[in-house]
């Protein structure tokens, strides 16, 4: 038998982690559908009135494509820390996070001055070349920073694969420590409550 505050810490458990789990699911989903979009740019023009003089061509612009892949990647980054708050700093969590950041180091910190002002110089060198995000460092060095097409997109599908284990795990212990009463019970106390 459980006590109350064992069926508390389970409910929480469930709701906090099913919460994650939705999440990580959209950032899965984020950075898959703006990599689709990066890599099939030049593929995904549309050209509208082909051959009149109103022929139009519209395709999304890469540019805004890698700022919300970038966008992706800093809320993955967040939903690990997430869990490190709410789960006592699980050390799988802890070493994937690495591992991501070891490859993306500036995950976090990277958003298109274009479409994000904030006064801050250090935007000013950052620019979008050929699907990728890089930092133009005045001595001519050029950083990588972002770059959807390869390592770092498997870095981060990595990343969330380890999450989405991790949460999978913490719910199957929270469901397994206060299972759910036959239908039949669960029938007969909801009658009991209402009547």
């Amino acid at each position: 038998m459980h006590t109350l505050g064992d069926v508390t810490s389970n409910y929480r458990d469930t709701t906090i982690v099913s919460r994650l789990l939705r999440g990580l699911g959209r950032i899965e989903e984020g950075l898959k559908l703006q990599r689709s979009r990066i890599l099939s740019y030049n593929e995904s023009v549309a050209v509208h009135y082909r051959g009149t003089d109103h022929e139009l061509r519209v395709h999304t612009d890469p540019e805004i494509d890698l700022d919300y892949y970038a966008m992706e990647l800093g809320r993955l980054i967040s939903l690990s820390e997430e869990i490190d708050r709410l789960f006592n700093k699980p050390a799988e969590i802890a070493r994937a996070r690495a591992a991501f950041l070891m490859v993306v180091p500036q995950a976090k910190n990277i958003r298109n001055a274009v479409t994000h002002f904030d006064d801050r110089p250090r935007l000013d060198t950052v620019v979008f070349l050929g699907g990728a995000i890089r930092r133009l460092h005045s001595n001519g060095r050029v950083e990588h920073l972002v770059d959807a097409r390869y390592e770092q997109h498997d870095a981060a599908l990595s990343l969330v694969g380890v999450l989405g284990q991790w949460l999978r795990g913490r719910l199957h212990e929270a469901l397994a420590a206060d299972p759910a009463a036959p239908l039949q019970e669960q029938i007969r106390n909801r009658a009991a409550d209402i009547g």
